[in-house]
């Protein structure tokens, strides 16, 4: 099993994680998706496809150490790859297309505005 991760939750097959399930990493941050053969979902090249899985990705969510989600989107090689919605410390998000975990391509950054209060 290549999860390395404090505790695993969820489906198996042959002793290893294999379809939907979740981690809890040793920093407290976990992830929700999809696992083939005990490892996050895999991106299959086309010229090395396997079964038809040529440039499948898989939906997941990841979350901060203090529950918060940090990503919610399609995953692929286990980071952030395709059509997504980024969530950053900040308040801000980013919703639009993610590569190998950094936002490119086309997308939307939606920044967090702060109103002053009277007391």
């Amino acid at each position: 099993m290549d999860i390395k991760a404090a505790r695993y939750t969820g489906e198996f097959v042959n002793m290893a994680p294999h379809g939907r399930g979740e981690t809890l990493e040793r920093d407290g941050s976990r992830f929700e998706g999809e696992f083939r053969n005990g490892t996050r979902f895999t991106y299959v090249p086309n010229a090395q496809a396997a079964n038809g899985a040529a440039g499948a990705t898989s939906p997941g969510k990841e979350f901060n150490a203090d529950g918060t989600l940090r990503y919610e989107g399609e995953f692929a090689a286990g980071v952030a790859h395709g059509a997504g919605r980024y969530f950053l410390a900040d308040g801000s998000r980013y919703e639009g297309h993610m590569r190998d975990g950094q936002m490119t391509g086309v997308g939307k950054l939606f920044k967090v505005r702060f109103a002053r209060l009277r007391v």
